[in-house]
């Protein structure tokens, strides 16, 4: 995404054109957000990460909600709308991921 926003963002749009695209997004963050949610209270900061599962869980109804041809058609959207940007939101969700990375260590270190 950093590194090469261009193909981040071919990968993107050869994604969207997948079978599957649509159940594995609706599935992936609605099983997320279920973990977030489930896990939330042995977490450092419990509100942070059950925020952040309903929010993963309110996507996914979201999606349910979407015909796949709309969603399918907003991937490619912003794949290309978005391509110059990718390398910069990249570079502001490392300290984000970083975050989850130590929440989730000191949940299981305790």
């Amino acid at each position: 995404m950093m590194i090469q926003p261009a193909a981040f963002s071919a990968g993107i749009i050869a994604f969207s054109e997948q079978r599957f695209f649509h159940p594995f997004e609706i599935i992936s963050r609605g099983l997320a957000g279920l973990v977030f949610v489930l896990y939330a209270d042995s977490a450092i900061y419990p509100w942070l990460i059950r925020w952040l599962g309903y929010g993963l869980l309110a996507v996914s109804v979201g999606l349910l909600c979407t015909p796949p041809s709309l969603h399918r058609h907003f991937a490619r959207w912003s794949a290309v709308q978005f391509k110059e940007w990718f390398r910069w939101c990249g570079l502001a969700f490392l300290p984000a991921a970083a975050f989850l990375l130590f929440v989730a260590w000191t949940s299981m270190t305790g």
